[in-house]
């Protein structure tokens, strides 16, 4: 055999070895190319949430648009209330107030009177099955709106 062909044969199964090298690795990591999936190979449990809630004049709450939050993008807007949570009183006081102001300029929302920056947890499985009520909410921050 040729030393030319010997390179092939050893670059191939080189090759070969290292698309499959993920597939023994312990944990399961997702990789690439041979990705194992982990986020649906093991149990993730409960997942913490953040978002914002209005209370109308009755304390009735009311989720908020992402609009008022950030932008029309819902995720955008979930990123944004994260940051001011993982950024402490002082950010989540911020986006409170930032976000009240925009609520109060907007006259469908004429009742609402506060706002809450919630911690919430929901059963994935639960939630897609239709059970929409967290298994636990907690305020981190509550704001009023000025008129």
């Amino acid at each position: 055999m040729s030393s030319g062909r010997l390179v092939a044969y050893g670059w191939g199964l080189g090759l070969v070895l290292l698309a499959i090298w993920p597939v023994f690795r312990s944990p399961p990591v997702d990789s690439y190319p041979l990705s194992t999936y982990p986020m649906f190979s093991q149990r993730r449990g409960q997942p913490r949430l953040y978002r914002m809630l209005t209370l109308d004049d009755r304390g009735t709450p009311a989720p908020l648009s992402p609009k008022l939050v950030a932008n029309s993008e819902a995720l955008q807007a979930a990123a944004t209330i994260r940051r001011a949570v993982d950024g402490g009183k002082r950010a989540q006081k911020a986006l409170c107030r930032e976000v009240a102001a925009r609520v109060s300029r907007d006259p469908e929302l004429s009742r609402v009177r506060r706002l809450q920056i919630q911690s919430v947890q929901y059963d994935p499985i639960d939630y897609f099955a239709g059970e929409r009520i967290p298994l636990e909410s907690r305020t981190l921050h509550s704001c009023r709106v000025r008129r």
